[in-house]
Formats: C-alpha cells, structure tokens, sequence
C-alpha cells in the first residue's frame, strides 16, 4: 500500500489468492471508493471499513493482515499463480479489475517481466500478518493517536490515512483490528 494515493491498484480476475499490480494514478483522480461490497471484506477490518463509509470516507483497498507461511500453507500455490499471471499478461489474456472503480481492462504487454518468485517468497512470509486499511477523511484530525509502537503504524500520504498493523500470530489478528476500531471512533470526538 505503499503510495497508494498516487497508485491505481488491480487484482486479477481469476480464481486463487490475488496478486496486486499497480499503475499511476492521474492526479485527477480522487483516492479511495464510497461503495464497497461489504462480502469481501476481511471479517477483522469490515466494521472499520463501513464505518469509515458511514462518516462519509473514501476507503482503498484494505486487507486484514494474513499469514501465508510457507510451502506447506499454499505460497507455492500463489507463486505459481504469479507466474501464470505473468504468461496472460504476454499474451493479453488476464483481465484485472481496478480496486476501486471495477474498470476492467486485458494488458498485453509482450515484453513482461515478472517479479523474481524468491524474492518474492520471501517478501510475502516478511508481511505474515500485516494488515492495512486506508481511508480519506472529510475533516482533520491528529490520526497519530491511533499508532502504537510495534503493533500500529499509522502514515498520511497525501490526502489518505494508512493503519498499517503488525500482528505476530493470527490470533492477534482480531483483537488488534479491534483496538484500531476502538482508538478511530474516539479520535474523532
């Protein structure tokens, strides 16, 4: 989610765990969506995201913070969906669909070159447990206060407010995302 106000993110639009790949963003384009299907949001980060839009907040694509371990719990499954995706996209084949807007399009881009998978591997047991929620709030506030040091970090990046969370076992995963509910809904007041 890094830069994510000047990113455009894209999934593809295939069964198996999805990958994000990114374009720029024109500086026009506002950051985050007003709509949001509350049935594919992770069950720890869904009763932020609503409330987020309830207040009238543009949210970006958030994610509650997996573990997808190693060989035995399926990254070798989603690396090879990394390299299947990078075939479609040299073919034109692999239709993403845009995070926010649901804009469909089908790249063909011959001259593909994929991420290296163990560098990869790598970088995704790194991010076992790192959640993330964006949102773009209609007023100001001192978001800092939702930060706590080596659970939640909290960043302005332009117009949006990243939450990123540090969970160390899922059973973290919940109670973590609950305290961010707890600390947003206060900064508020």
């Amino acid at each position: 989610m890094d830069r994510a106000h000047l990113l455009r993110w894209w999934t593809p639009e295939r069964d198996g765990r999805p990958w994000f790949y990114w374009t720029r963003r024109e500086p026009s384009e506002s950051v985050g969506s007003e709509d949001v299907d509350e049935e594919e949001l992770d069950d720890a980060v869904r009763p932020i995201v609503t409330w987020c839009l309830d207040q009238g907040w543009r949210t970006t694509p958030s994610c509650e913070g997996h573990f997808v371990g190693n060989e035995e719990d399926g990254i070798d499954e989603a690396l090879r969906l990394l390299v299947e995706d990078g075939h479609r996209l040299r073919e034109g084949t692999l239709t993403l669909v845009d995070a926010e807007t649901e804009e469909r399009i089908r790249p063909y881009i011959p001259s593909w070159v994929g991420p290296d998978p163990r560098g990869t591997r790598r970088q995704a047991i790194s991010n076992n447990g790192r959640g993330c929620i964006g949102f773009v709030p209609t007023e100001g506030s001192d978001w800092s206060r939702i930060a706590a040091p080596g659970w939640v970090t909290v960043r302005k990046e332009g117009p949006l407010v990243l939450v990123l969370t540090h969970a160390r076992t899922p059973e973290q995963v919940a109670p973590l995302w609950g305290e961010v509910y707890r600390k947003l809904r206060s900064t508020r007041r």
